[in-house]
C-alpha cells in the first residue's frame, strides 16, 4: 500500500514527462477555468473530534511513530526536490520511502493537523521512526552511503491527497500561486466562497506560512471527482501540500519552529486593519501570500472554526504533543505551544470588524 502511494506521487526528474498518468494536462485557458471552479474547504464537525482523533490525524497506510527499517537509497538533491531534509530508503519488502527529517518534520505535523481538523486540506503527515541501513547522520548534507546504521527517531512520511495534479502541458510540480491563481476561485462558477478563501488565508497567517510559493501548493483532481472517460475533473480542490516551514516567522529568511518569534508575531499587521501579518520569503518571488488584505466574512469564518477547535484544550495540545515538539524544543511543553497558539486564535476572534 505505501509503496502504491509513492508511485502516486514522487515526480521523476527526467524530461520528457515520464508518468503522464499523474496528471491532468490541459492548457492555460482551461486550467484557469479549473482554478474559477475549484473548492478549497469542506464542512467538518470539529465538535466531536477527540485528541485522540486530532493525534491520528487523515487517516493513512502508516501507522502513528511506525519504526521503519529500509536500506538507504543514494539520491541527488535534483532528484529529491526542493530544499526540506530528506532522504530515500528500501525496507524488506521493496516498498520505497521518502523519509522527511529535522525541524520541519515536527512543523508539517501540526500544521497538517489543524488544517485538516478545520476542514481545509493538507498533505497526510505521519510521525515514524527509521532504522536506515546505509544512511549517513545527515543524508541531505553527506550522500554517501555509509557502513553500519543510522536510526531517525524524529522524522515523517508525507502523502499528497489522492488524484491526479491539474497541470499545463508537459510540466510538473506546477502548483498553485496565492497572488495569481486564488483569485480565480468564483463561488458563482462553483468554486469556494470568499470567507472560505479568506479563511485559509487567515489560518495560513496565523500558521506563519512564509514559505508559500506555488511549489507548496497543489491544485488535484481527487479520485471521486474523475472522470476517467473525458480525461477531465467534476470539482477541483486546491489544499497546501507542504506547511513544514511555520510556528515561526517569514520574512527574508523563514525561521519554522522558533517559539519566540511566533508568540510575538501577530497576527493581523495593524489591530486597526484586517491585513495579515505574513510576509512571503524573500527568495521565493513574488507571486505568494504578502500581507493579505482579510474581508469581514473570511474573519468571522475563521473566527467559528478556531472557537469550535478550541473549545477542548485537548485537542489544541494534542496538535502539538503527537509532532514532539518538546523534543524539538526542550524549553517549551507542548501546553506553552497550546497557550500561544490560544492566544493568537483570540486576536481574530476578538478583532475589530473587518472594513470590507
Amino acid at each position: 500500500m505505501v509503496a502504491a502511494l509513492y508511485r502516486q506521487w514522487v515526480p521523476s526528474p527526467i524530461e520528457p514527462m515520464t508518468h503522464p498518468e499523474w496528471y491532468i494536462q490541459v492548457s492555460a485557458s482551461e486550467r484557469a477555468s479549473y482554478l474559477s471552479r475549484a473548492i478549497v474547504w469542506e464542512p467538518r464537525n470539529i465538535a466531536d473530534l477527540t485528541p485522540e482523533q486530532i493525534r491520528l490525524g487523515e487517516p493513512s497506510a502508516l501507522q502513528l511513530d511506525q519504526l521503519i527499517s529500509c536500506t538507504y537509497l543514494p539520491k541527488t538533491h535534483k532528484e529529491l526536490g526542493g530544499t526540506t531534509p530528506k532522504f530515500e530508503c528500501r525496507d524488506g519488502n521493496g516498498e520505497t520511502y521518502r523519509i522527511k527529517y529535522g525541524v520541519k518534520a515536527h512543523t508539517s505535523v501540526s500544521a497538517s493537523r489543524l488544517l485538516w481538523a478545520l476542514g481545509f486540506g493538507a498533505a497526510i503527515s505521519t510521525p515514524v521512526r527509521v532504522i536506515c541501513d546505509g544512511c549517513p547522520a545527515d543524508p541531505w548534507k553527506k550522500l554517501q552511503a555509509i557502513q553500519g546504521q543510522t536510526t531517525f527517531n524524529e522524522a515523517i512520511v508525507q502523502e499528497p491527497k489522492p488524484g491526479k495534479e491539474i497541470t499545463l502541458h508537459g510540466e510538473e510540480e506546477l502548483g498553485w500561486s496565492w497572488a495569481k491563481d486564488l483569485p480565480l476561485v468564483s463561488e458563482d462558477k462553483g468554486g469556494a466562497t470568499r470567507a472560505q478563501v479568506d479563511a485559509l488565508k487567515l489560518i495560513a497567517v496565523l500558521l506563519q506560512h512564509g514559505d508559500n510559493k506555488s511549489a507548496q501548493q497543489k491544485v488535484i483532481c481527487r479520485t471521486q471527482d474523475y472522470d476517467s472517460d473525458h480525461d477531465s475533473c467534476r470539482q477541483p480542490y486546491m489544499y497546501i501540500y507542504d506547511a513544514g516551514k511555520t510556528f515561526g516567522s517569514d520574512g527574508l529568511r523563514v525561521h519554522p519552529l522558533d517559539f519566540e518569534r511566533w508568540r510575538n508575531k501577530s497576527v493581523f499587521k495593524d489591530p486597526a486593519t484586517c491585513v495579515g501579518n505574513l510576509r512571503q520569503n524573500a527568495g521565493n518571488g513574488k507571486d505568494g501570500l504578502m500581507f493579505p488584505e482579510i474581508s469581514e466574512a473570511g474573519r468571522l469564518f475563521t473566527a467559528k472554526l478556531l472557537r469550535e477547535f478550541t473549545a477542548d484544550r485537548s485537542r489544541v495540545t494534542a496538535m502539538f504533543a503527537v509532532a514532539h515538539f518538546e523534543t524539538a524544543d526542550g524549553r517549551h511543553s507542548a501546553d506553552d505551544w497550546a497557550d500561544v497558539f490560544i492566544s493568537k486564535t483570540r486576536e481574530i476572534i476578538n478583532h475589530p470588524p473587518c472594513r470590507k
